[in-house]
């Protein structure tokens, strides 16, 4: 006999269901993988690399985070992606075809995502907050994002879990990779200047801003995402906004909306923004990092 929540099983075949006691591991195993790295960078940071790659990070050195700005990031890009859900609604009720909701969907996206940079230069621009030169040295900004990031990603996908485990695991199992490989840590320039390989590839390589792909990709998971289920459902993947939205107002499809707009698409951007903004690289400790370069090069 089921349970009275049918969407807490999952059917295999005509006559086979898989109940939540079968899958409940997995997902508690990631969403608990996801918790222990933001704790661990919330206490320990990010043991002092500085994302330059140049590994001079003073290890075991007390580093405090800046909150706030990462705080108020975060609530921005949950803002911004409820704001591109309406967004999709409202093209939705307009009546326009299923090809041009997502179209335009997906531009209002891309302007979030501006937004969103925008936002954080002006959170970062000054160097992180009022107080340019603390006594305690302070994590990369980026770090702190991602920290919040993680967490964020942890607690919204434990919430699913409790509403509609089948959505929770495909979306944990997506988000797990974009969150954690967060880094601004980038060696193209080091490759730049290896015009002796013997491996033409890799000094092709060397130009390619590895940063920018791995942000434009984790920008890009939402769409990859909702362009694979709908080929699972054997709809258009040129119209899963479409979809979204008319599952939202029929109320078909769970949570799918809210997850999509709420959970994947900031998660995204902000792991996407943390990956590729400059300004979210860390200026504290360029005195130090050049002193320590001129150092090398005396000796």
């Amino acid at each position: 006999r089921e349970h009275l929540s049918m969407f807490y099983y999952v059917m295999t075949s005509d006559d086979a269901f898989l109940s939540i006691a079968e899958y409940v591991a997995p997902q508690a195993a990631v969403v608990a993988a996801i918790a222990i790295v933001a704790i661990a960078l919330a206490t320990r940071g990010g043991d002092g690399d500085d994302g330059n790659g140049d590994g001079d990070g003073e290890q075991g050195a007390r580093r405090e985070h800046d909150w706030a700005p990462a705080l108020a990031l975060a609530a921005a890009a949950h803002a911004a992606g409820a704001g591109v859900g309406y967004a999709s609604l409202c093209f939705y009720d307009a009546a326009l075809s299923p090809v041009a909701t997502t179209g335009l969907t997906v531009l209002s996206a891309l302007a979030a995502h501006a937004l969103l940079a925008k936002v954080a230069f002006s959170l970062y621009a000054d160097g992180g907050g009022p107080n340019s030169t603390p006594v305690v040295p302070r994590e990369p900004p980026w770090v702190t994002l991602k920290c919040v990031a993680l967490a964020s990603a942890a607690t919204s996908t434990a919430a699913v879990t409790f509403f509609n485990f089948p959505l929770a695991w495909p979306t944990t199992v997506a988000l797990a990779p974009v969150c954690l490989s967060v880094s601004q840590r980038d060696r193209s320039e080091e490759r730049r200047d290896d015009t002796k390989s013997k491996r033409p590839w890799r000094a092709l390589a060397g130009w390619v801003d590895r940063r920018t792909v791995k942000s434009t990709a984790m920008a890009l998971t939402p769409v990859f995402l909702a362009s694979l289920v709908s080929l699972i459902e054997e709809t258009s993947p040129f119209a899963f906004a479409h979809h979204l939205a008319e599952n939202a107002r029929a109320w078909r499809g769970g949570f799918a909306f809210p997850v999509a707009y709420a959970v994947v698409w900031p998660a995204c951007a902000l792991s996407a923004l943390a990956t590729r903004a400059d300004v979210l690289r860390g200026t504290r400790g360029a005195g130090q990092r050049e002193a320590r370069a001129e150092s090398k090069k005396s000796r």
